[in-house]
């Protein structure tokens, strides 16, 4: 086990190294404000050398929920976390994977927005959508004002104006 650490320590690294694959060149994310949102991608050595490796996440925010991995083809899982965020941040970082005395690296990118209602007419994001929704079809613009998710619509000043 010395010889081997040496000889790795002097650079002398026998063997072929795995050619890896990944399953998305960067990760885009679009997170509710206050959830959380899991996914996943692949690792695959193309050239059938077995891999075996760690990933970490360069963001608190990101996690990996399977950073041990081992074999020909991989998934890892990830979870990002938004608690706290609000509609308009944005989180990057990246995944580095450290596999078979090799580096590598995945970026990724996440986009903090609100939970928008979904209607006939599209996303409702503010009250021009609205009006829009109201002129076009009552019944359901009316469904909508009662729903939790209208308050989404409006903007903060005019949540603060109203409670004046």
């Amino acid at each position: 086990m010395r010889a081997r650490i040496g000889q790795i320590a002097a650079g002398r690294i026998n063997g072929t190294k795995p050619i890896l694959a990944f399953s998305e060149e960067t990760i885009d994310l679009s997170v509710i404000e206050g959830r959380s949102e899991a996914g996943s991608f692949a690792i695959e050595s193309t050239n059938q050398i077995k891999i075996r490796g760690i990933v970490y996440s360069t963001n608190p925010r990101m996690e990996c929920l399977n950073p041990h991995f081992e074999g020909e083809k991989v998934r890892i899982r990830y979870q990002f976390n938004s608690k706290g965020l609000t509609e308009g941040d944005t989180c990057e970082g990246r995944f580095v994977i450290v596999c078979n005395q090799t580096e590598y690296s995945l970026s990724f990118c996440a986009r903090i927005t609100r939970l928008y209602a979904e209607t006939s007419v599209g996303v409702i994001k503010n009250l021009d959508d609205f009006t829009k929704l109201a002129q076009s079809n009552w019944t359901e613009a009316y469904h909508l004002f009662y729903n939790r998710n209208f308050l989404n619509i409006l903007s903060e000043d005019m949540v603060i104006e109203s409670m004046i």
